[in-house]
């Protein structure tokens, strides 16, 4: 319109160098609560990992009773190791035998709480933790998580 005016248009057709936002430093480690209560999110939760693969270590640490540690190839293809219920145990067992210093828990909350060895392994790494929809609690990782986000769909 501009030009049937002979005025120079106020948006051209072009490109725009702009930075980016890549990845740097340590790859977080990702544990993603597997239990029998977020069966039905288990699809999600699995496509927004994938998503953010840039950022998330080659390897997701997926607990219920035990940490199973699969490949984001294994994640990608579905694979789900469960053995249907939760405890928090297990994570800071994997965190301190593994010397995870930054790590992301996708839970609904209801871990437990950790007993004194596990929150201390725990304390000593930053944790975040993403709380998935629905029915979720704060009270179990309140000691030990350093940031929390509540996820919706």
């Amino acid at each position: 319109m501009l030009r049937t005016l002979n005025a120079a248009p106020l948006l051209h057709r072009g490109t725009v160098p702009c930075k980016r936002l890549a990845p740097y430093g340590e790859r977080v480690h990702v544990y993603l609560d597997v239990s029998g209560s977020l069966t039905q999110l288990v699809p999600a939760l699995f496509g927004a990992v994938l998503a953010s693969r840039e950022w998330v270590h080659p390897v997701v640490h997926q607990f219920s009773t035990k940490v199973a540690d699969i490949s984001l190839k294994d994640m990608l293809a579905g694979k789900c190791i469960t053995t249907g219920g939760t405890c928090i145990e297990c994570v800071g067992q994997h965190m301190q035998k593994h010397a995870v210093r930054r790590a992301v828990l996708v839970t609904d909350g209801f871990t437990g709480k950790p007993g004194e060895l596990t929150r201390r392994a725990m304390q000593r790494a930053l944790i975040g933790v993403a709380l998935t929809p629905g029915n979720r609690t704060r009270t179990d990782l309140e000691e030990v998580a350093d940031h929390w986000t509540d996820l919706e769909l």
